[in-house]
């Protein structure tokens, strides 16, 4: 992504065997002015489920959010970077979140 140009912002450090929590995820790209957002999981969940998944924002408005400026733009990035991550790393999508295809849109 920074090859062509995009800027990112990773919210997980070396630091925590995990990633902050949403709250402060949305903090970093408010403060960011993100153009688009997107988290990718590979976590642990019941025995037989497997694979990744990309979280994408839904389309929010109230509340003080607002998050349709940035829906398109984060689906589009997300499908690409499942895609791209699939081929890559040979990992298949979640098998139990997003239908099979590595997508999940969250409110």
């Amino acid at each position: 992504l920074e090859a062509e140009g995009a800027r990112v912002r990773l919210t997980h450090d070396a630091d925590r065997p995990f990633g902050p929590c949403i709250d402060e995820r949305a903090r970093i790209g408010n403060e960011a002015k993100a153009d688009a957002v997107v988290s990718v999981h590979a976590d642990g969940s019941a025995v037989g489920n497997r694979g990744f998944h990309v979280i994408l924002p839904a389309e929010v408005k109230g509340g003080g959010a607002d998050t349709s400026k940035i829906v398109k733009s984060s689906a589009d990035l997300g499908a690409r970077i499942a895609g791209h991550f699939a081929r890559t790393t040979g990992s298949a999508p979640s098998n139990y979140i997003g239908g099979n295809t590595g997508l999940d849109t969250r409110d």
